[in-house]
């Protein structure tokens, strides 16, 4: 298999030709009208810091012209950068959505998983009700009336007025009944 040919960007055909005309930054910024660090950053291809594709290809070539190179050489390699760049972002960020798609699909399974084993701790079970556990409406009267401590229920023994009063004589009047003797 061959291998790959490095590729040539403008910064490295640029620095190239600085140093055989043994210029320095400060003199050609001071020529150009261009900051220093904006010609380092364009020998480094570092073109992020600068404002746009359209001021960078301006810049490069200024530079190039005044180091005696082909502008349209430079601006050749800097539409190669931007492609390359291009490509290598576009490749980056289908791994990033292929990483992506996997975590979203664990997430959901957690999820899932979570929403049953909260489900099973926290919904009771309807027939597991014992006679201890039950609410008061399941009770039936007869219960009420035969079970003393019933839980949360409180029940309060009434005479039953029918019971009681077949134990007065059918002959007693009112008035015998309120005097105490």
């Amino acid at each position: 298999m061959a291998e790959e040919k490095k590729r040539i960007y403008p910064g490295e055909l640029l620095k190239e030709a600085r140093k055989k005309k043994r210029r320095r930054f400060t003199k050609l910024s001071s020529e150009l009208g261009i900051p220093e660090k904006y010609l380092e950053a364009l020998e480094e291809n570092n073109f992020s810091i600068m404002a746009g594709p359209a001021y960078v290809r301006g810049y490069l070539r200024a530079y190039a012209k005044k180091l005696d190179l082909d502008p349209e050489l430079v601006i050749t390699a800097f539409e190669r950068y931007l492609k390359d760049k291009r490509k290598q972002e576009k490749g980056l960020l289908k791994k990033d959505n292929k990483k992506g798609g996997k975590q979203n699909f664990l997430f959901l399974y957690a999820s899932i998983l979570l929403v049953i084993a909260l489900l099973i701790i926290f919904v009771p079970e309807r027939n597991s009700e014992t006679s201890e556990n039950k609410e008061i409406s399941t009770y039936t009267e007869e219960e009420i009336h035969t079970k003393e401590n019933l839980p949360g229920l409180e029940v309060k023994k009434e005479a039953n007025f029918e019971q009681t009063s077949s134990t007065i004589p059918p002959n007693l009047t009112i008035s015998e009944l309120s005097t105490d003797k």
